[in-house]
């Protein structure tokens, strides 16, 4: 039910790359869901859940290991966000057809976490 709640607002500005906060929900524990849809085509939602306010870095990864973009970095604060993928790299060349791994990184209160999730791009 957490997950459909994190998709069920609409993000507050359109662009390849959105971010949008939530309802001003209390959320006990930090996480990222996983990604919709997957396989992904054009482009990916990306939701995560903040318990305080963390410093995060939310990054792309191909399976050698290699950061292909960085979503996010910086201060966050507590609650549900956001994020459309579109599918393009640091550059803004498009991925190849392949699996690539989503890393949320959280550097809290109450120390460090990070949170991986796998993305089939199908284009």
């Amino acid at each position: 039910a957490a997950h459909r709640d994190l998709h069920s607002f609409p993000p507050r500005r359109s662009s390849d790359l959105v971010t949008a906060l939530g309802p001003a929900a209390q959320t006990t524990r930090n996480g990222l869901f996983a990604p919709y849809p997957n396989p992904a085509v054009s482009s990916v939602r990306l939701s995560y859940a903040l318990s305080g306010r963390s410093r995060i870095s939310l990054e792309v990864y191909d399976l050698r290991g290699r950061r292909v973009r960085t979503l996010r970095s910086g201060t966050s604060a507590p609650g549900n966000h956001l994020v459309i993928f579109d599918g393009r790299d640091q550059q803004g060349k498009r991925l190849a057809r392949g699996v690539y791994l989503v890393r949320l990184q959280v550097r809290g209160e109450f120390g460090a976490e990070e949170f991986t999730r796998k993305i089939a791009w199908a284009r």
